[in-house]
């Protein structure tokens, strides 16, 4: 009797980010649209202690600001458009960079979260 071959696992790298912005809510909504199973993503500490997922330690690739991620606070990265515009032009905007939990809570028994914490993030290294 042949066997069924396995069904791949997906993982979804900074979620769909071949066709939205990484890092951001619709780039992982729209990796869960595709089945991934596991949604991969990056985390750095700002300067009041929140958590955002984001890659840099710096928010000048991704978004239409700048600055070094853990010397803002939330509301100042808040105030960033993450619709990587250097990429996707005004397409996307209105994305935010997410908090954790903002991320946790979309992905919540829908997929899991594979987090990867960068050591700039953590250490006093820049």
């Amino acid at each position: 009797m042949p066997s069924t071959p396995p069904v791949p696992l997906v993982i979804a790298h900074r979620g769909d980010s071949a066709a939205h912005p990484e890092n951001t809510l619709a780039s992982f909504a729209a990796a869960l649209e595709i089945g991934a199973a596991i949604i991969e993503f990056d985390v750095h500490l700002t300067r009041d202690g929140e958590v955002v997922v984001i890659h840099d330690p710096k928010v000048d690739r991704t978004t239409d600001g700048h600055g070094i991620i853990k010397q803002m606070t939330l509301a100042d990265i808040r105030r960033l458009s993450a619709g990587y515009p250097t990429r996707f032009g005004s397409t996307y905007l209105g994305q935010k960079v997410p908090t954790l939990a903002e991320t946790l809570g979309l992905l919540h028994e829908r997929a899991k979260a594979m987090i990867e914490i960068k050591p700039e993030a953590v250490t006093d290294d820049a």
